[in-house]
């Protein structure tokens, strides 16, 4: 007579994957998981924001992103650059979903800051708390991008761009250096651009470090 240890064995084996299953959700876990999805979102933010300030290809880079996404916060926009720098449409899963678009197997999404609730600070300000949010461009779903000509930005325009969305403060300057027209500085967290400077070649330089062409 055969033996029907196995069945058993593998009866425990599936009862023990589908008590694993079933395990009550765990409010604090997920809670400290979305805390640290935040805290990373905003450490990328500083990172990429000191990078386009010491480099001229990834400032250039930025503005390319940011007018593509010109609806977009500088926040966001620098998520994006740092994640999916090639995104020409972008939503989340549901979105996409919505509209009979699928993502496709193994794509892996990115993340971007939408709003969240309104809370009260202790000095008695309101302000709103910000929470990851994943998204999927439209290159990585079952529709097909149309194809648009890409509009040129000359050195003007994406100067603007930048000053109408610089996640820092910009002040005018008679002070800096003759070869160096753009200053970061990040003791003050502000940019400082030299009084009638910017044409044709627009050195940005950040405070201790060489300048760089943008």
């Amino acid at each position: 007579m055969s033996s029907f240890d196995d069945l058993f064995r593998q009866e425990a084996s599936d009862r023990s994957i589908a008590n694993a299953s079933e395990q009550p959700f765990d409010k604090e876990a997920w809670a400290q998981r979305k805390q640290e999805l935040r805290q990373w979102t905003y450490d990328t933010i500083d990172a990429a924001t000191t990078g386009i300030a010491q480099n001229g290809e990834q400032f250039r880079q930025y503005l390319d992103v940011q007018s593509r996404f010109d609806r977009y916060s500088v926040s966001n926009a620098l998520l994006i650059l740092v994640q999916r720098p090639e995104a020409t449409r972008i939503a989340d899963f549901d979105t996409w979903k919505e509209q009979g678009v699928y993502i496709r197997r193994k794509e892996t999404g990115f993340y971007i800051l939408e709003p969240g609730e309104e809370y009260e600070r202790e000095d008695g300000t309101k302000g709103i708390s910000y929470n990851p949010k994943k998204m999927f461009d439209i290159a990585q779903t079952t529709a097909s991008p149309k194809r648009e000509q890409p509009q040129p930005w000359d050195e003007r325009t994406r100067i603007k761009a930048l000053m109408d969305r610089s996640p820092v403060p910009i002040a005018m300057s008679d002070t800096l250096p003759s070869d160096v027209q753009a200053l970061y500085q990040p003791d003050t967290r502000s940019i400082v651009i030299r009084r009638g400077g910017g044409r044709g070649y627009f050195p940005f330089a950040r405070a201790g470090a060489s300048s760089c062409r943008t």
